[in-house]
């Protein structure tokens, strides 16, 4: 029987994560779908989380934000 241990991720942590990975700032996410700068770090700081609009939003702008 194999057990695998999985390591447990907040959706902020992981948003957060990504965005640093591509090189985004907090701002450029927010100018992109169109929230406060407050909205993203509440995200990020897992004290918020985003309706199903804004999550669509926010997986098109890590996509778009960081394609050359």
């Amino acid at each position: 029987m194999i057990i695998w241990e999985v390591e447990k991720v907040s959706f902020g942590s992981r948003l957060k994560e990504l965005r640093s990975e591509r090189g985004i700032s907090q701002k450029d996410v927010a100018l992109n779908i169109g929230v406060a700068i407050t909205t993203i770090s509440q995200y990020e700081n897992d004290s918020r989380f985003p309706n199903e609009e804004m999550l669509r939003r926010l997986c098109l702008s890590l996509i778009h934000i960081s394609e050359p």
